[in-house]
């Protein structure tokens, strides 16, 4: 019974030494009504008497204290709401964001963490609140986003038709256009060569590069292709489109609001064809399949230039900034076997709704919406994401400066110490952005994306990002991972010739359909149909 008893305690004591999110009741009276706090339906304050509430936020390395950010503390004066900022280190967070949400032990508001799962299960449940009826009395900007922005308002509503998190909008090119082709100009001035505009001119410019020695340096070592296999935006999946498909990292693509796979498809096995031809004839990097992008970046930075062409969403990262500025250029879409030029883009890289979850701790919601709807001002969203002005932001006529650090400081250090960024909600949009001043690379960025946009598929061509159902999703997260593990295997395989297209093919489909692909494509349509419906 002794040892029992050690036993039990020492158990206790360890429950204790693991603190769990504050209560949403810490540190305030539980008692108070909305007209004790001050509360203010609209305009600043919010509440005219002290009052707090607790918000749980992904601390990374690079944040600063929260509490102590100048755009905490911006947002505090103009709200008159003290926010106790519960900070959970990024490593533990999805630990302790299970170990909360099994315990019921809340804080008032999630900040950022969620996943779509938690929000379809806890939304339901009750754990969430659903934050419809406080939108529409509480929450003029949130309301204005969803009038100009429909596709914002069905984005953050979930199957049952509520809104349990708030959106938070970056449109930033890197995030539309992730992926861009640079071809390396000076070798193409050297050999006389013109920027290749079909996949057959693709072809003779990779070739000439392997045999025509343009770096110089009298060995043939020079890397016509290159890529990461496996990294979104260091793969060839834009150059996939040209054979009368587009393809993407997930394989799924959308034509009348039907679900179909890519990588099944005939297009998608002319593709891979093109690309064993490139690869027999010496064109496409022998580590392309095997190398990582610090080994990818390695070569980049070679004395002697070694790449012909290569992905990238900056090519500053690769090459460095001189050779990139200097030696390289985007090389624009190819036209492909039906006439016409394509690229991929990423819309939904461009929101986020893991966060701003009112939960039913909170003994005064009104006051969360309206917190959350006060980001969305202008001024406060850009602090929210990019720092404070007058110390990360200036504002010079039109312009947006970005302001820089101390010495030895960068910029973006600078921001992280004091903005919470990716933890509350902001809309920061393209425009905001293009009158920003950027560093050269962003800059050049914007330029790419106008060159790519017009290739763009349509909107209804992709995949939405949809909300799963908890069952949906675990079933879907077996099948997925197996398709898309096997996909990228065989691709390597096709490509590199150890598995032969003509005599391999079939089986491949095979294998796709006996992995669960007609189920994945059966679960993938059901969420689509909700969405539209």
């Amino acid at each position: 019974m002794k040892k029992m008893n050690l036993i039990v305690f020492g158990v206790l004591l360890l429950c204790l030494s693991i603190p769990l999110f504050a209560s949403g009741q810490q540190g305030r009276d539980t008692g108070t009504s909305l007209s004790d706090i001050g509360f203010n339906a609209t305009g600043y304050p919010i509440v005219s008497r002290p009052y707090s509430f607790s918000v749980s936020v992904t601390k990374r390395p690079f944040h600063g204290t929260f509490s102590n950010m100048a755009a905490s503390q911006n947002m505090e004066r103009k709200t008159g709401v003290t926010i106790q900022w519960i900070e959970i280190p990024e490593a533990s967070f999805r630990e302790r964001m299970n170990l909360m949400l099994a315990s019921d032990d809340l804080p008032d508001v999630f900040g950022d963490g969620l996943m779509d799962s938690d929000i379809v299960r806890y939304g339901p449940s009750g754990s969430l609140i659903p934050l419809g009826n406080l939108i529409e009395r509480y929450s003029p900007n949130i309301k204005e986003i969803f009038t100009n922005r429909p596709d914002v308002q069905q984005f953050v509503t979930t199957p049952d038709g509520n809104i349990y998190t708030l959106p938070r909008i970056q449109e930033l090119a890197h995030r539309v256009n992730p992926d861009n082709m640079f071809i390396n100009k000076t070798w193409l001035d050297r050999l006389n060569l013109s920027m290749p505009g079909t996949y057959d001119e693709f072809f003779d410019v990779l070739r000439a590069f392997r045999e025509r020695d343009p770096n110089g340096n009298g060995r043939r070592d020079e890397i016509p292709l290159s890529f990461v296999s496996g990294m979104g935006t260091n793969e060839i999946y834009s150059l996939f489109a040209g054979f009368g498909m587009h393809d993407n990292a997930n394989h799924v693509m959308v034509s009348n609001r039907r679900v179909y796979y890519t990588a099944n498809s005939p297009e998608y096995r002319n593709a891979v064809t093109y690309f064993n031809r490139l690869w027999a004839e010496g064109l496409i990097d022998p580590e392309a399949f095997t190398h990582d992008h610090r080994q990818y970046v390695a070569k980049g930075m070679e004395p002697d230039m070694l790449y012909g062409v290569f992905f990238d969403w900056f090519d500053e990262i690769v090459l460095g900034n001189e050779r990139a500025r200097e030696h390289y250029a985007a090389l624009p879409p190819m036209m492909g076997v039906d006439g016409r030029r394509h690229w991929n883009w990423s819309p939904n890289a461009l929101m986020g709704r893991s966060g701003w979850a009112i939960t039913n701790k909170m003994q005064h919601p009104e006051v969360a919406i309206r917190w959350g709807d006060s980001c969305y001002d202008w001024e406060s969203s850009m602090e929210l994401c990019y720092g404070p002005f007058g110390i990360s932001l200036e504002r010079r006529g039109d312009q947006i400066i970005m302001l820089p650090g101390p010495p030895g400081v960068s910029v973006d250090d600078v921001r992280y110490m004091q903005s919470p960024v990716h933890n509350t909600p902001y809309a920061v949009y393209e425009a905001d952005h293009r009158r920003m001043n950027f560093e050269l690379n962003h800059m050049r960025k914007f330029e790419r994306l106008d060159m790519y946009r017009q290739y763009f598929p349509a909107l209804e061509e992709l995949y939405p990002q949809v909300f799963f159902m908890p069952e949906e999703e675990s079933e879907l997260a077996i099948i997925r991972t197996d398709l898309n593990n096997y996909v990228s295997q065989m691709r390597a395989r096709f490509i590199i010739g150890s598995e032969s297209i003509s005599t391999g093919w079939n089986a491949y489909i095979t294998n796709l359909n006996q992995m669960g692909l007609p189920r994945f494509l059966e679960l993938y349509q059901r969420a689509l149909d909700r969405y539209y419906n």
